[in-house]
């Protein structure tokens, strides 16, 4: 679920400092790139200092995949509250690109952490990804998942940040 860090917890954060985790580096929002020359609109083909915003869009998925989505030999991470957040901020059309990016980034992945039901909050779904739902409530985005053996609900969500796994996502792309 990609509220962690809304405007109200902010001053919630500011007011009663001990009262939340401290923020990890990752979990602190950057400056969005590609929003120093305004929104950038992904089917725009004309140029504009130098460049066209299909242009600039590509370089934006770049950079955001670097901030956002790190991985080590087994496992990818994606930060999916700062993802939405560049994309929310920096993007014409967000929702539409988000959902896009989401869907091929994640479709057919073994997702291991992250993904949860509200009402058993200790233990994460683990699955092979079919489906992605996400529920736009003004500037947050919720997203639930469909796995191959379960499907969406209104309890699951994905928390800030999910882990994929390497092995398992390579081993299930032959058993679809």
């Amino acid at each position: 679920m990609i509220t962690k860090f809304s405007i109200f917890e902010s001053s919630i954060r500011d007011e009663f400092p001990g009262m939340f985790e401290p923020r990890t580096a990752w979990d602190i929002p950057e400056s969005v790139p590609g929003f120093e020359d305004g929104t950038i609109d992904p089917e725009d083909d004309d140029i504009h200092n130098g460049k066209s915003d299909k242009e600039r869009f590509q370089e934006f998925l770049k950079v955001v995949k670097e901030r956002n989505i790190k991985e080590n030999e087994n496992e990818i991470f994606i930060n999916l509250t700062n993802l939405w957040q560049d994309f929310n901020i920096t993007i014409f059309d967000a929702r539409k690109y988000f959902r896009e990016f989401l869907s091929k980034e994640l479709i057919g992945k073994y997702i291991t952490h992250g993904f949860k039901n509200i009402e058993e909050q200790e233990e994460h779904y683990q699955g092979t990804i079919k489906e992605i739902v996400i529920l736009f409530d003004g500037e947050n985005a919720y997203i639930d998942l469909a796995l191959k053996e379960i499907d969406c609900s209104d309890l699951n969500f994905c928390e800030d940040v999910i882990t994929i796994d390497k092995t398992k996502t390579a081993a299930n792309k032959y058993n679809l």
